[in-house]
């Protein structure tokens, strides 16, 4: 037997003595995320990264919700026009739904207006908008943290939002008057669209008009507005079993249309008791409301107008209106999570219709 070379045995005793942990784990053929050879493995194929071979977002990767930077003049709004589109578009690419998004249609001034839709296609679908008038963004800040649970919690095992995904078709207008809701872009921003017409007053139903030279104007005409015709024709595309029209500055919920579908979703969660009882108002609105017109081209639809922060004349140092650390907590303290209930409660009761 030949004497071994000396620096060899050294170099064998030394591997001899190298940590298991420092081996790292042994990994398993097709291990998630490892790149396997056919050297390693029994068969000839090769491998690739889990996420290159699986169209399904990484969880770690999906976006989460980001409050806001209280902005240095608290009455405009919490974020731009194109920051909220962004955050938008960005969620749902995440998703894997690019082809969901879509433009609904043209403002006065030829912005787009987004609808982004989610759920089964084929299922019931519950339609939601916000910022009908442009300065009334806590109402799109709660829409905001809605879907970012709705997607993200059916992304990562919630059961209540895999639910709603598989049993209904959720369909959002974050902005529909994109002219003015970006008062950090143009300046100014308001109740009314860049032709001065309130468009919740511009609603074909029961239309009538009013408000001229105020933030109340109805336009000139029944649906003469370029925002009323993209609301009205998904109303007649969708034909949506529940509407929600979320507005600011005041507390308040009104239902129109079905009454049994309606009686449901109050029925079917403690929000309604205990949150909007007292400022609840059977069938409200006047002429040219958008509720109006959900009930009148989708039959059989429940059509709610739900509003948020009312003014507390009482309070000084309070207004419904500023942007401030103390609205921003309530956003999402308390007008998320009871919207996120409202949410459940009827798309629950669409599901048992």
């Amino acid at each position: 037997m030949e004497q071994m070379n000396p620096l060899v045995l050294f170099l064998l005793a030394a591997l001899s003595f190298v940590p298991a942990t420092a081996q790292g784990p042994a990994l398993e053929y097709g291990a998630p995320g490892v790149r396997t050879y056919a050297s390693q493995r029994p068969d000839s194929t090769v491998l690739l990264p889990q996420e290159s071979v699986s169209s399904k977002p990484r969880q770690n990767a999906l976006p989460s919700y980001a409050p806001p930077p209280i902005p240095d003049d608290v009455w405009a709004e919490w974020r731009s026009r194109a920051e909220k589109e962004g955050l938008w578009k960005e969620l749902w690419k995440s998703h894997g739904l690019s082809n969901k998004i879509r433009v609904a249609g043209k403002s006065v001034q030829g912005r787009d207006i987004y609808l982004f839709e989610a759920g089964n296609p084929n299922a019931p679908t519950l339609f939601v908008d916000s910022q009908m008038h442009g300065n009334e963004d806590h109402a799109h800040e709660v829409l905001l943290l809605c879907a970012y649970w709705l997607l993200n919690g059916a992304a990562t095992g919630d059961a209540t939002a895999q639910r709603i995904m598989e049993k209904n078709r959720i369909i959002f207008m974050p902005i529909v008057d994109t002219d003015l809701s970006d008062k950090r872009a143009i300046g100014t921003f308001g109740r009314v669209n860049a032709n001065g017409v309130n468009i919740n007053r511009n609603f074909a139903h029961n239309f009538r008009l009013q408000g001229s030279g105020s933030d109340a104007y109805s336009g000139p005409s029944a649906a003469s507005e370029p925002e009323t015709q993209t609301v009205r024709s998904v109303f007649k595309t969708y034909k949506p079993r529940v509407y929600i029209n979320l507005h600011t500055g005041a507390f308040m919920a009104s239902a129109r249309g079905d009454a049994d579908l309606s009686n449901q979703i109050i029925q079917n969660g403690p929000w309604f008791s205990s949150h909007f009882k007292a400022g609840y108002r059977a069938a409200f609105g006047g002429g040219g409301f958008a509720v109006s017109d959900a009930v009148e081209e989708s039959p059989g639809c429940s059509a709610w107008l739900i509003e948020f922060f009312r003014q507390k004349t009482t309070d000084p140092e309070y207004h419904a209106w500023r942007h401030d650390a103390t609205n921003l907590d309530i956003i999402q303290s308390r007008y998320y999570p009871m919207f996120k209930e409202f949410l459940i409660s009827a798309l629950k009761a669409i599901e048992t219709q």
